[in-house]
């Protein structure tokens, strides 16, 4: 791991138990607004981490730069799909806090293919809410170094998928 991160790592008081998953990792830069009171931390790892980790150490560092908006963006040489699931329902508890509606999309079925994720939805409503969601999500994981594309679609088996199927049952 590259000093700057190892500095890093120290100042924010992470667990050394935790160091071996920045191995080889770096610290690209720190970027501040001009007012000085938001700084991203761009790095580089091997692979994704552990949203557990991930989120342990954001909140290590927005402790230590308490006075400041604090956030990351994470290159990763290897996407390791396995945490999608985990980050994924991460990003939707966070943006239920501010609309609990959100919340029908925590178990949502998805599937990856190369470069998309396509979630599954029961109908022409939860799709609609959900491609409200979908631009903010695609940021999100895209700077934990998950670079998707995010797609919805309803399936026809589960609800009704059409306005006027919605009126009939109305």
């Amino acid at each position: 791991m590259s000093e700057k991160l190892e500095l890093l790592l120290n100042q924010i008081e992470l667990e050394k138990e935790y160091y071996s998953f920045f191995e080889g990792g770096q610290l690209l830069k720190i970027v501040g607004n001009k007012a000085k009171d938001t700084y991203v931390f761009f790095l580089k790892l091997n692979s994704n981490i552990d949203i557990n980790l991930y989120s342990h150490f954001l909140e290590l560092l927005k402790n230590k730069y308490s006075n400041f908006s604090v956030s990351i963006v994470i290159e990763v040489e290897n996407i390791n799909s396995e945490y999608v699931n985990d980050y994924y329902k991460y990003f939707i508890g966070l943006y239920s806090q501010e609309s609990s509606l959100l919340q029908m999309f925590m178990n949502s079925t998805f599937k990856l293919n190369d470069n998309e994720l396509i979630i599954e939805v029961s109908n022409l409503a939860e799709k609609m809410k959900f491609d409200s969601i979908k631009i903010k999500l695609e940021k999100d994981l895209s700077s934990c170094g998950f670079d998707f594309k995010i797609s919805s679609y309803v399936d026809s088996d589960k609800g009704l998928e059409t306005v006027e199927e919605i009126n009939k049952e109305l």
